[in-house]
């Protein structure tokens, strides 16, 4: 069964940004359908007459615009700066409330204000109070600590004893290589993230060379490495010229007042470290910061 439509009609697009012109059946024309001549032409004339609604921001009451109501509800304010100067308002007006209370030595009146948190606390005691009560406590203490140590010599000899103990135990704890080991890898992310702008060059320049297994901060016995790479048991550290006291910038009776050694004292304590490693089969290579910022890497790449 062939259905007649009726015949073919000419028809303009309804988009007004649109001037084509299009067939259609007359039957259609009639019932209003397929006045568009695509379905692109139809969202834009659909989205040209929906309404805008309106709403004003809650800081400075220009009025927001937008096609949907949903979104519209969600907007507050119209830009960031809006909504963050409007919540510094609130939050200065809610710092001007306050609570009075009275102090429970002298009996003063308190006027205890908001605190950054948004708590209101009342306070129970003044500042002088508690200055003079914290004196007071503290010199009853050294007193009483003072006069124990000139007169008890048993106290005295605990004090004494108390003290060397616990420095002796620390030094033994750390002398234990195995303990040393663990103290190492418990803060060893801490010490890659705090690595300094030399150490990151002279990975940055072993990774170019060797792929892998480069350890960062590897402990050797009681001692901390820079860089150790097992597969040719070779050691690179970084000196920096300040605090290993760099023997073409510094003399012998320079002394450096964060470490408290003088530049003697420094250079012998590197040549025991590096004694000690060569002497258990490991190649030790060190890097002063000088050379490392002038790009000398000529000592790693014998060993490469």
């Amino acid at each position: 069964m062939n259905i007649s439509h009726g015949k073919l009609i000419s028809v303009k697009c309804l988009n007004p940004n649109c001037n084509n012109y299009f067939n259609i059946y007359q039957s259609e024309y009639d019932k209003k359908k397929k006045l568009y001549c695509c379905r692109k032409c139809r969202s834009e004339h659909h989205w040209m007459i929906t309404p805008l609604y309106e709403k004003p921001c809650l800081n400075c009451g220009n009025i927001m615009k937008r096609k949907f109501m949903q979104k519209l509800e969600r907007l507050k304010y119209c830009s960031p700066t809006c909504r963050k100067t409007h919540k510094c308002k609130i939050f200065q007006e809610k710092l001007k409330d306050v609570i009075k209370s009275n102090c429970s030595i002298c009996n003063k009146e308190l006027i205890n204000k908001r605190e950054p948190c948004g708590k209101l606390i009342p306070r129970k005691t003044c500042d002088e109070c508690i200055k003079k009560t914290s004196k007071k406590t503290a010199l009853n203490m050294c007193n009483v600590v003072n006069n124990r140590y000139k007169n008890d010599l048993e106290f005295r000899k605990k004090v004494r004893s108390s003290d060397k103990s616990r420095s002796d135990k620390v030094k033994r704890w750390y002398s234990d290589p195995i303990n040393f080991q663990k103290w190492a890898t418990s803060l060893k992310d801490a010490f890659v993230n705090g690595q300094s702008k030399i150490e990151n060059v002279v990975y940055g320049h072993l990774q170019s060379k060797i792929l892998d297994n480069i350890e960062r901060y590897y402990p050797i016995s009681n001692m901390l490495v820079d860089f150790y790479i097992p597969e040719k048991k070779l050691v690179v550290e970084c000196f920096g010229d300040y605090w290993h006291m760099n023997p073409l910038k510094y003399k012998s009776t320079n002394f450096n007042t964060s470490t408290k050694r003088t530049a003697k004292e420094q250079w012998e304590k590197d040549k025991r470290r590096r004694l000690f490693m060569e002497s258990n089969g490991y190649k030790v290579v060190e890097l002063w910061e000088s050379e490392i910022n002038n790009g000398d890497y000529k000592k790693l790449d014998i060993y490469m």
